[in-house]
């Protein structure tokens, strides 16, 4: 009898040992935590901790999602996209994005730039800002004269940006918008081939003077979606007859996609000028983008306040 009992009791020991053991183990692999999980952790990028978005009505999200009132603030905007793209931990993305900025882009600028820099972001994304300075209904020559203040607020940060040109948005002037009945943008509003030139060339030379400014060419992208060809951005594939996928009827403004694809497009280009960047940390799949922001649209970010994948709701 009393055999059988230590021997019972020397059974149980073990087993608790050995439940005990495992418990605290870290070498253990699964989902819980160890070095497995370590290992497939996606990896921080310093440059990406703290992105802040400023521009106009696409990076706004114009007209994106179901808000019956294409004017009201757009629940999906760029600063939704980039936090959806950034898979490694990091800060909520800030987003300085106005949709009336065409109204007064230099007075727009000053309170959206003075947002950024409060705000010390480790990027900044200007992928539509310049587009008013150069646009709009004026003087050829203040055209010149905006844009010098565009890039003018820019120069006071060091940190990196990713900087879009300017576009040839013609067809969008010639092209009535299915809700208005009427293009979005007056003929008025564009600048003269030789004008839109120039202001490119200036915005080229700001990039190359400024070696934390990597120039996003818009402009060639732009190019490519209004004649309809096709078009390849970072593995994602648009055949011929793509242009409704990815620009709003209006052709002015991107749809959904169409905005995730300018992201990547963006975030390629930037990583195209840099060494040792962890891009498994990064989400380049435009559909799984757009599946995983149309999942969130019912959370909002209103402009000014930080954003990312999950919008903090306190702001």
């Amino acid at each position: 009898m009393r055999n059988a009992l230590v021997a019972s009791l020397t059974v149980s020991l073990v087993a608790a040992l050995s439940v005990a053991t495992f418990a605290f183990d870290t070498s253990k692999s699964g989902p819980a935590g160890g070095d497995a999980a370590i290992a497939t952790a996606p990896k921080k990028i310093a440059a990406l901790d703290k992105v802040a978005v400023i521009g106009a009505s696409i990076s706004a999200g114009f007209r994106l999602g179901e808000n019956a009132d294409p004017f009201a603030d757009s629940k999906l905007q760029l600063a939704h996209i980039v936090g959806a793209s950034l898979l490694m931990e990091h800060q909520p993305v800030v987003n300085a994005a106005d949709q009336s900025f065409f109204f007064a882009p230099v007075k727009k600028s000053e309170k959206a730039l003075a947002t950024v820099k409060e705000a010390e972001p480790t990027m900044i994304v200007a992928l539509d800002y310049l587009f008013w300075f150069g646009y709009g209904q004026k003087k050829e020559e203040q055209r010149t004269l905006d844009l010098d203040k565009g890039l003018a607020g820019l120069a006071q940060f060091t940190c990196p940006i990713l900087l879009g040109d300017l576009p040839d948005m013609t067809l969008a002037s010639n092209t009535p918008d299915p809700v208005f009945g009427k293009p979005l943008l007056a003929a008025s509003a564009v600048p003269k081939p030789e004008t839109l030139k120039a202001l490119n060339a200036k915005v080229a030379a700001f990039a190359k003077e400024h070696k934390n400014v990597v120039l996003v060419p818009l402009a060639d992208l732009t190019a490519k979606l209004q004649s309809d060809a096709e078009i390849e951005v970072r593995g994602n594939k648009y055949p011929k007859g793509s242009i409704d996928k990815l620009m709003q009827g209006d052709r002015l403004h991107t749809t959904l996609e169409g905005t995730c694809a300018v992201w990547v497009f963006a975030l390629d280009t930037w990583l195209a000028t840099q060494k040792d960047v962890a891009s498994a940390s990064l989400e380049f799949d435009v559909k799984k983008l757009v599946a995983k922001l149309s999942a969130k649209e019912s959370d909002a970010i209103p402009a000014g306040a930080p954003a990312d994948g999950t919008p903090d709701k306190t702001h």
